[in-house]
């Protein structure tokens, strides 16, 4: 009985993580983000924004002085460039690395 006891407070713990690492709602998300997608973590101390467009490309911006180290390409893109994108979140325009798969 103790062992069913342990399984399932096991059971319960990983159910409850798998609800936290559940993506952020459509809703929270601002939607005029490119491509419609938006996500936001921190990358060591810096925050990061990173712009996914259905899978093919993504724009990656770490808030921080504006150094060549600072536009990075993320999850196995590569980076090919830099480019603009707007941030209606600040109004304004933020510059990042246009990266591709």
């Amino acid at each position: 009985m103790r062992l069913f006891r342990i399984g399932a407070v096991i059971a319960a713990a990983g159910a409850a993580l798998a609800v936290l690492a559940q993506p952020v709602s459509a809703a929270a998300m601002p939607q005029s983000a490119p491509c419609g997608f938006y996500t936001e973590w921190q990358l060591g101390l810096d925050e990061a924004y990173y712009h996914n467009c259905s899978g093919s490309s993504a724009y990656v911006k770490v808030d921080r002085p504006f150094l060549p180290d600072d536009y990075l390409c993320v999850n196995g893109y590569k980076t090919v460039g830099l480019g603009q994108y707007p941030d209606d979140v600040r109004g304004t325009t933020l510059l990042g690395a246009i990266c591709k798969v």
